[in-house]
């Protein structure tokens, strides 16, 4: 741990020191024309880890997908006691083994702990966003651990902004890269679709192809 001071009078470096010492020193980054204090910010959303959620494969005992627009593609996963995976179908049937593609159900569970956040949106930047937020979501999730605990992730839709640089498709009206994650009901980021595609699953891609 330490401690960081203002920037010198020259405005080349910055005063810190060590917390368990009481002499303090300058630190000066070569090449860098100005002092570094500016860049250890207290905010705590600038620190926190991008990842979203920590568990494994296996902490998974019950994980729903909820496509509103499409209720056909949505699907329930729950893991009995002893840690046999069941699908379910949006009409509460069993899915038989046999017609499940296991390679790609694996890849779908391990994915969730490589999940990022692109940006945090604090509670008072929210009305920022509210132009740019569709309100309805386009898919919902539902995951209950091992230990008993849940996550609720809300995927909402992202108009595109006007002073973005990347290219948008003409034919839908939603920006194609980001899109805006509300968590547990009370936590807004911004999440890039290229690293939620791979949990971003209909009920129809576990399904073996050659049956109807």
């Amino acid at each position: 741990d330490f401690l960081v001071g203002e920037d010198t009078s020259d405005g080349t470096a910055a005063f810190m020191r060590v917390f368990s010492a009481t002499t303090p020193f300058v630190v000066h980054l070569p090449g860098w024309p100005g002092g570094v204090s500016r860049f250890f910010l207290p905010d705590a959303e600038r620190w926190k880890d991008p990842r979203l959620l920590s568990f494994q494969p296996g902490d998974i005992r019950e994980l729903s997908v909820e496509w509103p627009g499409k209720p056909e593609e949505s699907f329930l996963l729950k893991r009995t006691d002893e840690h046999v995976l069941h699908l379910y179908a949006p009409n509460g049937r069993k899915v038989a083994r046999e017609r499940i593609d296991t390679f790609r159900l694996d890849r779908f569970l391990g994915a969730f702990s490589d999940l990022y956040l692109e940006q945090r949106i604090t509670e008072g930047q929210i009305d920022q966003h509210e132009g740019l937020l569709v309100p309805e979501p386009f898919a919902v999730l539902r995951i209950r651990q091992s230990d008993g605990s849940w996550n609720l992730l809300e995927c909402h839709y992202s108009r595109p902004r006007q002073d973005d640089r990347q290219l948008h498709s003409t034919e839908t009206p939603y920006d194609p890269n980001r899109f805006y994650l509300l968590m547990n009901e009370q936590e807004w980021s911004i999440v890039r679709f290229y690293v939620f595609n791979r949990v971003l699953r209909p009920l129809s891609f576990f399904l073996e192809e050659n049956e109807d």
